[in-house]
């Protein structure tokens, strides 16, 4: 019966630490959350890049006007007005490439964010589930093991308080603290009891005088 109660509160122990193991569901859905917060800050990254461009734009387009327009006729002041045009222009490009390179990464974010929200929806179905078997396995081996301790108390309610006392201190030693007595052995290390020692044994409780486990002779 303790050997039994020992199998079953370890099984007991091992349901309850899975039950706390969550390890997966918050590891996927820590995925999904940097991967929700990594497409914020693109988009924060896209309209303050749209904003950049706008206003080269707007700029190159004034300069267009006044370089276009006639009301500036200096050969120099046209040439530095076309290498203002120019410039500008040449940030206007490297802001285009950028904003560009901003919707390919979002592009492949959004689709990370697909796939993470699929596997976590599928992580969380099975996380839930075995939450629930492992829940039933818990109350399951509660009530078996209560059971148990109770017969365990009723029996020892009917031994002598010396032989349970001399039991619950070998228990403490060893987890096996009775042997069986076969073909003159004691089970438990195989020594060889005297004569003497079967007929105690047969008709008292023993001790193995090798490993002091209690024997059982039959």
């Amino acid at each position: 019966m303790d050997l039994e109660l020992e199998e079953k509160e370890a099984a007991l122990a091992q349901v309850e630490k899975e039950l706390k193991d969550d390890r997966e569901f918050r590891e996927a859905t820590e995925k999904v959350s940097q991967t929700k917060e990594s497409l914020a800050t693109l988009a924060h990254e896209q309209r303050e890049q749209d904003g950049q461009i706008e206003d080269l734009k707007s700029k190159i387009s004034h300069l267009d006007k006044k370089l276009y327009g006639g009301a500036v006729t200096n050969p120099k002041e046209l040439a530095s007005l076309q290498q203002d045009v120019g410039m500008w222009k040449g940030h206007l490009r490297q802001g285009e490439e950028k904003l560009l390179e901003f919707w390919e990464r979002a592009e492949v974010a959004q689709k990370d964010l697909s796939h993470q929200s699929q596997s976590l929806k599928e992580i969380e179905t099975r996380w839930r589930r075995l939450q629930e078997d492992l829940s039933g396995r818990q109350s399951e081996l509660s009530s078996f093991i209560a059971e148990l301790r109770r017969k365990r108390q009723a029996m020892a309610g009917q031994l002598d308080a010396a032989s349970l006392r001399t039991y619950d201190d070998l228990r403490r030693l060893r987890r096996t603290p009775v042997a069986k007595v076969e073909q003159g052995r004691c089970r438990g290390c195989q020594v060889a009891l005297s004569l003497a020692e079967l007929q105690r044994a047969r008709n008292s409780l023993i001790q193995c005088s090798s490993c002091q486990r209690i024997l059982l002779a039959e």
